[in-house]
């Protein structure tokens, strides 16, 4: 069950990066085939492990994909997330 999978991995990453495990939630969720509806929550996701890791600009680019990827519309805790690096609206 595809669709399954896809919110294991999501508890599985969301698991290993409270652990402290950044390198393996990154791992986990790049190895997802397939994300489709799961694709704006894995890169938010992916954006916040690389912000704990220090790496502003990948968590930019992973919040920004997760923006366009959205099909629900903007999320208001992501855009708060993106204007804390600095990322205006019209971005």
């Amino acid at each position: 069950h595809p669709a399954l999978e896809l919110v294991i991995r999501n508890r599985l990453a969301r698991a290993q990066f409270a652990a402290g495990e950044h390198d393996a939630a990154l791992a986990t969720l790049d190895n997802a085939t397939d994300a489709d509806a799961f694709a704006a929550i894995f890169s938010e996701l992916k954006g916040d492990v690389l912000l704990a890791k220090g790496d502003r600009d990948g968590a930019r680019e992973a919040y920004l994909a997760a923006r366009e990827q959205s099909q629900q519309g903007r999320s208001g805790i992501l855009e708060l997330k993106l204007s804390d690096l600095g990322v205006g609206e019209g971005a």
